[in-house]
């Protein structure tokens, strides 16, 4: 049997990372011909007359490595469920959900009666409050309707008006919601008295010239008025509140330490950050220099700072990485000007370049993903305005960000979790 150029394990490992590299659904034999011939095998210095492909062997390669040209339908989207990452964190979030089961009522089989739970002294029983979403279309119709043998309905173009509804439910009353009785109640005490919203559920009706789309903005404006209304119709019990995965819960403080909300210089339309700490990582200063690792470090002007216009003002990564001596004497070195370092080899690429090195390495890593750090996540860090104290577990599949929520409130601790 002839060997062919795909046996060559330099071909064939540059063949994978391009394919790898390729938006989904966007493969083209041709432009592998293309990319074969005229980048792969001339780098390689396979410069033969025989070094060459064809586009029928470019049809034939994708299939050997375990493409197939197919018609897209939709079809059910599986993420790497079966990864490890994944696995690992179904583990850790039922071991989580079941530590709270025991604080919960059970249901009888036959007669659906509730069964208290056993709770010692100063335990308090707890109340599962699942969130989901959903989103009608205008134009939406019955799969299977009733016609006659020469009757075909036509049927509009698009989805038409979207109508979006986040809902919370919990076993006790159903939807979370106040009864008639207790709404004749609110309304009949003091406006500054009575709570924002009598109803947990939310409807919006996105689009151009609407409301905008659901975002984690309003996802906080609604969590706020939910806690409100499980406090009232739940007094002294704790609520486990279950959030369905969605990329609209993804989010950052605004004070969160995001390198993207800053400028090079101080002052300016840059956020203003919370403190941090100075890594211990960070490289060992130079000799009768300072050692700045693990000290605290403000990214904000002190408010009695010599100069009155940088009073309050955000520092800026100049001013940052110059508080970090060791590491600004670092940036100094590598350059050749005596003057740091603005961008990297990888700041520089473009952000093609580093979405196709993303996908490369995300097929070679099976799906593993960094983990992102607990405090900037915006979910978890909101709560904490009205005195919640929320703890954040991070990690689920690539494209979502499940997150595990506690808060506890100060007359009533409400558990927050988001799973799937």
């Amino acid at each position: 049997m002839n060997n062919t150029l795909l046996d060559n394990e330099n071909v064939l490992l540059a063949v994978r990372r391009y394919l790898a590299a390729k938006n989904l659904g966007t493969i083209s034999t041709e432009e592998l011909c293309r990319h074969v011939n005229n980048i792969i095998l001339p780098t390689l210095g396979l410069t033969g007359p025989n070094d060459r492909i064809c586009t029928h062997t470019a049809w034939n390669w994708p299939k050997k490595l375990g493409y197939i040209c197919k018609d897209v339908k939709k079809g059910i989207y599986v993420d790497g469920h079966e990864q490890p990452n994944v696995i690992a964190y179904h583990e850790k979030f039922l071991k989580e959900i079941a530590s709270y089961e025991r604080f919960m009522c059970t249901y009888d089989d036959q007669t659906m009666e509730s069964i208290p739970p056993h709770l010692c002294h100063g335990e308090r029983k707890h109340v599962l409050v699942a969130q989901d979403e959903c989103i009608f279309h205008v134009n939406e119709c019955p799969r299977r309707q009733w016609l006659k043998k020469d009757q075909q309905p036509l049927k509009k173009k698009g989805n038409g008006r979207s109508i979006h509804v986040c809902g919370w439910i919990c076993k006790t009353i159903g939807q979370l919601r106040l009864s008639e009785e207790q709404i004749k109640a609110q309304a009949s005490l003091p406006e500054a008295d009575r709570l924002r919203a009598t109803d947990a559920h939310k409807t919006i009706y996105p689009g151009k010239n609407h409301n905008t789309w659901w975002d984690l903005n309003q996802l906080m404006s609604n969590l706020a008025d939910t806690v409100d209304i499980f406090e009232f119709t739940h007094p002294g019990k704790v609520g486990v509140f279950l959030f369905n995965c969605s990329s609209a819960h993804e989010g950052l403080a605004q004070d969160a330490l995001n390198v993207n909300n800053m400028n090079i210089g101080p002052g300016g339309k840059q956020c203003a950050l919370q403190s941090t700490m100075i890594p211990l990582s960070n490289p060992p200063p130079q000799p009768g220099r300072p050692d700045t690792r693990g000290q605290p470090q403000h990214l904000v002007f002190s408010p009695d700072h010599p100069d009155e216009n940088l009073r309050n003002q955000p520092k800026g990564m100049h001013v940052v990485l110059e508080e970090r001596v060791s590491v600004w004497d670092e940036l100094v070195k590598r350059s050749k000007k005596e003057k740091p370092v603005g961008k990297c080899k990888d700041c520089a690429k473009s952000q093609v370049k580093k979405d196709a090195e993303r996908r490369v390495a995300e097929a070679e890593a099976m799906g593993h993903e960094d983990v992102i750090e607990e405090a900037d996540i915006r979910l978890q860090d909101e709560p904490e305005e009205p005195g919640f104290v929320p703890l954040l577990m991070v990690d689920f599949q690539r494209l979502i960000h499940n997150v595990l929520l506690l808060i506890h409130t100060l007359c009533c601790d409400c558990v927050i979790q988001e799973g799937s």
